[in-house]
């Protein structure tokens, strides 16, 4: 009997030391024009600017697997210590910074277990690297996110544009 006391309180104990999956959410807006183009998860629901015609509405649902690789790529860069208005400061202060022209302004909230943190950013400069890489970490988040919206069924079916901004 005392063996099986034992098993139950070694197994209950691994139990509760193992940590539930996080609750995690995002929300990514991306601005060229005047409207911009977001994505909630929570809702599954992109809203794409169409430039010239009103916003489309596309619902995308990504699989857990696709969120998992999200959330690991948030908690790689530390997402949660990045200041909430990133301004790109170059790696090399002595090369100059390319400035390229259209540039998007990026916003990304990301919720996990209760914790929200929000971080606003631009891709406006070109030519090196930031400092501790923290535009190149954005930016691999922001087109992890993209190409797994824009590779699915939904996505590919939606209206074309019929216009760009310049």
């Amino acid at each position: 009997m005392r063996k099986f006391v034992g098993l139950i309180l070694i197994f209950s104990s691994f139990i509760s030391s193992a940590q539930p999956p996080a609750k995690f959410k995002f929300f990514l807006s991306e601005r060229t024009g005047k409207i911009p183009s977001t994505y909630s998860s929570a809702d599954n629901l992109y809203l794409r600017d169409m430039v010239v015609d009103p916003p489309q509405k596309i619902i995308i649902k990504l699989t857990k697997k696709e969120r998992e690789e999200i959330l690991k790529k948030v908690q790689s860069i530390n997402f949660f210590s990045y200041p909430d208005v990133y301004k790109f400061e170059s790696a090399d202060t002595s090369k100059l910074i390319g400035l390229k022209q259209p540039c998007a302004q990026f916003n990304l909230t990301v919720f996990v277990d209760g914790k929200m943190k929000y971080v606003s950013w631009n891709d406006c400069h070109s030519g090196t690297p930031s400092k501790n890489n923290m535009s190149e970490n954005l930016e691999d988040l922001r087109r992890l996110i993209d190409n797994f919206l824009y590779s699915k069924k939904s996505y590919k079916k939606s209206k074309p544009l019929r216009a760009m901004y310049l």
